[in-house]
């Protein structure tokens, strides 16, 4: 008898299609989403770029440009990118620290939420709330600082507060 297996998927949230135990695939988005957001020049070939490229892999990198380009059209609210840089800080840990950083990301909101926050303001106060309630790595960070920054410094500001 054929091997079946079973994927978990949630379409509401932010991975879409992505299957939401499978940690091979949710580092791969790690590592490009790092890439992308802390390398100024980008290189299409780039290991971490080419890793979510080609057959079975649309989903994965659906799911990165989206938040990219989320986070690039939202400067003012920055709930995604801090809870994107928590997602990958788990990037070289084991596979349930992958799969627990996903959860997170997962049930912080509805991706509805996450990438179209003018369109639902009450739904993503409560997601920054909860995302204020879950325990952080470090706690000096301050977002004031942010304002008049370009993405590339906001980034680097929040890899170093959330650094561990």
């Amino acid at each position: 008898m054929p091997r079946i297996d079973m994927v978990r998927i949630n379409t509401s949230s932010i991975f879409e299609t992505v299957d939401l135990d499978d940690a091979a695939s949710l580092r791969r988005i790690m590592n490009a989403l790092h890439y992308l957001l802390t390398n100024t020049v980008l290189y299409s070939a780039a290991p971490e770029l080419k890793a979510i490229q080609g057959e079975g892999r649309q989903q994965e990198n659906s799911v990165t440009q989206i938040i990219l380009s989320r986070i690039r059209m939202m400067p003012n609210h920055l709930l995604l990118l801090k809870a994107t840089l928590r997602f990958i800080d788990a990037r070289d840990g084991t596979d349930q620290q992958v799969l627990n950083a996903a959860k997170e990301l997962e049930t912080l909101g509805a991706g509805k939420v996450l990438i179209s926050p003018q369109a639902h303001p009450a739904a993503y106060v409560a997601a920054e709330a909860l995302f204020s309630s879950r325990p952080r790595q470090v706690s000096n960070y301050m977002p004031i600082y942010m304002f008049n920054r370009s993405l590339e410094e906001k980034v680097r500001m929040c890899l170093d507060a959330y650094r561990c």
